[in-house]
């Protein structure tokens, strides 16, 4: 039981140390920008988007992006970048000329490099497949165009 009282406050002083604090107004301002960056300039789109190109376009920090990402926003780079993704898909699928596309096509559209990562990345957010969720809005299901993944 000593050992425990000893050792609890060293984890505490550990995880304090992790954890990077920056001004309210500055917090506010990075998440208002990498949302900007995402939302507006459509960043998300690029396949090979990191958090390097987003330091360089933003102009921020890497440090703070990283902190503000997951400390304040609770997620990390990916899966920011892919929540954006993501909802870009569940837009473009529902409008009528992307009808004719096949899946893959629109995720790639959509920022994703990949049809397998796509098709993880949407069934871990949505909990559905892709094909699924085309067929429960309505959406007529295409054939498989030769060229797309199996």
């Amino acid at each position: 039981m000593g050992f425990n009282l000893i050792k609890l406050p060293l984890a505490r002083q550990k995880a304090q140390k992790c954890r990077t604090y920056f001004a309210d107004e500055k917090i506010g301002e990075a998440i208002k920008q990498l949302r900007h960056a995402m939302e507006h300039d459509e960043l998300y789109l690029d396949p090979e988007l990191n958090l390097s190109n987003l330091v360089n376009y933003s102009g921020l920090s890497q440090k703070l992006i990283s902190s503000v990402l997951n400390q304040y926003m609770n997620t990390s780079f990916t899966e920011f970048v892919n929540r954006y993704r993501v909802e870009a898909f569940k837009r473009k699928i529902c409008e009528a000329d992307m009808q004719r596309y096949s899946i893959k096509g629109i995720a790639l559209e959509c920022g994703f490099s990949s049809l397998a990562t796509f098709q993880r990345v949407f069934k871990q957010m949505t909990g559905q497949v892709p094909s699924s969720f085309r067929q429960a809005n309505g959406l007529p299901t295409i054939l498989k165009s030769r060229f797309e993944d199996k």
